[in-house]
Order: C-alpha cells, then structure tokens, then sequence
C-alpha cells in the first residue's frame, strides 16, 4: 500500500454534479484527505496507471488530472483542510 497524490485541472467547478463520479471514484480508491482545493492523498494498493486511466471516464475532454506516488520522507504544509496534516502524521 502506498500513498498517491491526486490533482487535477476541471473545466467546471467542482462542485458541478457532472464531477460527482470523479469526486465518488476517488473516495473509492481508499483511505483519503483532501489538504486543498483539487488536491488528494489517497492510501491505496492501486498503481498509477490504473487511477489515471479509470479516471477518465469521469473526465471531460478539457480537464487535466494528475496522479504520483508519494514519499513521506519531507514535507510541510500551512492551514490545510480536513485536518490533513494530522492524517499524514498518523500514517
């Protein structure tokens, strides 16, 4: 299992019902924060790959969306949402 950063570009706003299968897909991957506005860790055995290329049936053509693995070894943060530094911590 391993922690992935999830961000993307959306066309609409986010809180457009044409993004609720984007935002239901990502909860779906696993255990997940979101620190900021389009930005997610998930906990997920997942690859890549896999995220980015089911992610796109809950895309537009004029988004973008992006999707690492993340290390722990160095990080920071300042008055990020849903106690995400705390989620981070307990990891």
């Amino acid at each position: 299992m391993s922690i992935k950063i999830i961000s993307y570009d959306l066309g609409q706003p986010e809180t457009s019902s044409d993004y609720e299968d984007l935002i239901d897909y990502i909860k779906g991957l696993g255990e997940y924060v979101k620190p900021l506005e389009s930005f997610w860790f998930v906990k997920t055995d997942f690859t890549c790959k896999y995220i980015r290329d089911n992610a796109r049936q809950h895309l537009d053509n004029n988004d973008r969306f992006f999707v690492a693995k993340w290390s722990l070894d160095d990080w920071a943060g300042l008055r990020m949402r849903n106690n995400a530094g705390d989620w981070l911590n307990n990891l």
